[in-house]
């Protein structure tokens, strides 16, 4: 998966420079072996994000966001709905993804496991971690589900992931980054792509779920 890849760069960066940081103050340089990674938790809420161009072609900027608002919370609505009640997992593809990834570049992982406060935010606190560990990697889904650019567009599957490492004192934040896939458009350090995964509405993306539900997790690819 090209977007993990990118989340595993950014880590390994970090590592560098918290080493780095460390052997200026210390005789010897502090080696990153151990990571402890809490992973990203299932999302409870799933997007139908409708944009404004093609609503303001036609209809003003301002009805266009009006209009476009309102469609996108309906259809959001419903595919949280339909997603909920069978959902693709897609946190626990990433969270093995990211772990064989990182102990094939030599780390040990241990998997922590936190309360958040919501499924889409970053712990606030990590004081209450048992695990000891060089440094801590937290991620996250910030967005997941279909979006178009405007009312003329196809559907096409987006996620957006979140990501911070903090220091082995469970304070320092050492970095703190994201990337993602969507339709056309790169966001930070991720991929853009070209769907095979498109519906023209809400009601036919829920009519094929389960071909939704492998475009969300095909495209990560």
């Amino acid at each position: 998966m090209p977007f993990l890849r990118a989340l595993v760069a950014v880590a390994l960066t970090a590592a560098l420079a918290l080493s780095a940081g460390a052997a200026l103050a210390q005789s010897k340089p502090i080696k990153i072996k151990k990571i402890a990674l809490i992973g990203c938790a299932e999302p409870t809420e799933y997007s139908a994000v409708t944009g404004t161009s093609g609503a303001s072609a036609f209809m003003g900027a301002i009805v266009g966001g009006v209009v476009s608002a309102i469609v996108t919370a309906e259809n959001s609505e419903k595919i949280t709905a339909a997603m909920a009640a069978d959902p693709p997992n897609l946190a626990a593809r990433i969270n093995d993804a990211i772990e064989t990834q990182l102990r094939e570049a030599g780390y040990e992982v241990v998997r922590v496991t936190a309360t958040r406060e919501k499924a889409d935010k970053l712990l606030k606190d990590y004081s209450g971690i048992a695990v000891d560990a060089d440094i801590y990697l937290d991620t996250m889904i910030k967005f997941v589900g279909y979006m178009r650019a405007g009312l003329a567009i196809d559907y096409a599957p987006g996620v957006r992931i979140g990501l911070r490492v903090v220091g082995p004192d469970k304070r320092t934040e050492v970095a703190d980054d994201g990337f993602g896939y969507e339709q056309g458009r790169v966001f930070r350090s991720g991929y853009a792509f070209g769907s095979d995964y498109k519906f023209a509405d809400m009601d036919s993306l829920r009519a094929q779920l389960p071909r939704a539900k492998e475009g969300l997790l095909a495209s990560a690819a």
